[in-house]
């Protein structure tokens, strides 16, 4: 049976590296957005 605390930090672990990972989705699209290829 896993440890409540370990499985709460793992959760909080994956959690943070998908907000990193949405970050830096934003951060590309509007970099391309900027750069027109959208058609901004």
């Amino acid at each position: 049976m896993p440890d409540p605390e370990e499985t709460k930090r793992n959760r909080v672990a994956m959690l943070s590296a998908l907000v990193a990972v949405l970050a830096a989705l934003a951060a590309i699209v509007s970099a391309l957005v900027s750069a027109g290829v959208f058609g901004g």
